[in-house]
C-alpha cells in the first residue's frame, strides 16, 4: 500500500470526524435553545399561577402562592442543563480547533480552525451571565410577590439566599470548566502529535 493511499484514507477519516463534531455542535445548539425557551415558558406559568393568590379575593382550596417559592429553583435547574449543553458545545469546538494541527487538513477546515481559535480568544461572556441574570430577575420578582403576600421575612431571607448561592455555584462550576478547556491536555496532545507525524505508518505493501 502506497503512502498516497494511506494519507487519502486519513484525510477522509479527518473529514468524517470534523463533520461529525460539527453536526453534534449544531444539535447541541438546538437543544440549548429549546431548553432556554422551555425555561421562559415554565417560569412564566409558575409565576402567573403563583400570583393568582394576590388578585383573587376568594380562598382557594390550594395555595398557589407556594409555587412562587419554586420559581428560582426551577430556573436554576434549567440553567444547570443549559450550562451542560453549552459546555459540550465549547468542548467539541475546542477539539475541532486542535484537529487543525493534523496533516492533510483542507483549506476550509483550516479556516474553520482559525475561526474556532478566534472565538475562543474573544468569548462572549455576556451570554453566559445572561442566563443567571434572568434567573435572578425571576427570583427577585417572586420575592416581591411573596412579600406582598406577607410571608414571614426570615423564611423569605433564607429562601432567597439559598437560591442565589445555588445559582452562583452552578455558574462558577460552568466558568471553571470552560477555563479548563483552554488548558493543555498532555495525553490528548501527545496522541494528536503522533497523528501529525509524517513518519506515522510509513510501511508499503
Amino acid at each position: 500500500m502506497h503512502m498516497s493511499g494511506f494519507f487519502k484514507r486519513k484525510h477522509d477519516m479527518d473529514t468524517v470526524i470534523n463533520d461529525m463534531l460539527r453536526t453534534e455542535i449544531s444539535e447541541l445548539r438546538k437543544l440549548r435553545h429549546d431548553l432556554i425557551m422551555r425555561k421562559f415558558a415554565f417560569l412564566t406559568a409558575f409565576m402567573g399561577t403563583g400570583a393568582i393568590s394576590i388578585v383573587s379575593s376568594a380562598q382557594a382550596s390550594l395555595n398557589f402562592s407556594l409555587l412562587l417559592f419554586l420559581v428560582p429553583f426551577v430556573a436554576i435547574a434549567f440553567d444547570f442543563y443549559i450550562f451542560v449543553e453549552d459546555y459540550r458545545i465549547k468542548r467539541a469546538g475546542e477539539f475541532l480547533k486542535r484537529l487543525q494541527n493534523l496533516p492533510d487538513i483542507s483549506e476550509n477546515q483550516k479556516i474553520e480552525g482559525i475561526w474556532e481559535e478566534f472565538v475562543a480568544e474573544n468569548p462572549d461572556r455576556g451570554a453566559t451571565f445572561a442566563f443567571s441574570v434572568v434567573t435572578l430577575i425571576y427570583a427577585v420578582s417572586s420575592l416581591l410577590l411573596l412579600i406582598a403576600l406577607k410571608y414571614t421575612w426570615w423564611i423569605l431571607t433564607i429562601w432567597f439566599i439559598v437560591a442565589v448561592l445555588c445559582e452562583g455555584a452552578i455558574l462558577l462550576r460552568h466558568l471553571t470548566l470552560r477555563e479548563k478547556l483552554r488548558k493543555p491536555t498532555p495525553n490528548v496532545d501527545a496522541m494528536l502529535a503522533r497523528l501529525s507525524s509524517p513518519h506515522e505508518k510509513e510501511e508499503d505493501v
